[in-house]
């Protein structure tokens, strides 16, 4: 099975439909995904849903991850 991520188009998609009164299942029809997809979105945005604001959270986490670096300050330092 393949995965993907929700893109922005998508984001603005579900705000939409919200605001149109769908439930989450049927978003996840339309928009061709699993129910549990949607929910897990909605459930990071407990405050209202705002795809600008859940697109800045997923940037953000996608910078954060990866693995850390090894070099310290002083390490660096003495590289450069």
């Amino acid at each position: 099975m393949s995965y993907f991520h929700l893109t922005i188009t998508d984001r603005i998609k579900i705000e939409t439909y919200l605001e149109l009164g769908l439930k989450p299942c049927q978003i996840a029809s339309k928009l061709g995904v699993h129910k549990s997809t949607i929910s897990r979105e909605l459930r990071r945005c407990q405050n209202g849903y705002s795809a600008a604001l859940a697109q800045e959270q997923y940037d953000h986490r996608a910078k954060q991850k990866g693995r850390k670096s090894r070099l310290t300050p002083t390490l660096k330092k003495e590289i450069e």
